[in-house]
């Protein structure tokens, strides 16, 4: 799960959820006293603790970190590839297995901008 403080989104049902604010949760509990034949004892209720909303999933938050300079590294190496015109934004670099070659003017245009 990705928890951003408005949203979070759950990959396994592929859906968005809205986050609302809510007030802390909190639990009561009362003491508990426990009577053996001679000795007597008294469990004091457990600390109430206000519910606090997730974060974030770690592990997936570790993978964005070390995924966005992939992902910049990649992005970069497809604007003006060796032997392009000045400008030329390949969607696809590939030239084997499969020769895929290929740009979407529109969205070349998009990243220009």
């Amino acid at each position: 799960y990705e928890v951003s403080g408005k949203t979070y989104y759950d990959n396994n049902n592929s859906a968005n959820y809205q986050v609302s604010t809510s007030k802390p949760t909190t639990t009561t509990a009362t003491a508990t006293t426990t009577t053996a034949p001679s000795t007597s004892t008294t469990t004091p209720p457990s600390s109430s603790e206000p519910a606090t909303f997730p974060t974030g999933n770690s592990t997936i938050s570790s993978w964005i970190k070390k995924q966005e300079g992939i992902s910049r590294f990649a992005m970069l190496r497809n604007i003006n590839p060796p032997g392009s015109a000045t400008g030329f934004i390949a969607a696809s670099l590939s030239t084997a297995g499969p020769d895929y070659y290929y740009a979407w003017t529109r969205d070349a245009a998009l990243t220009s901008n």
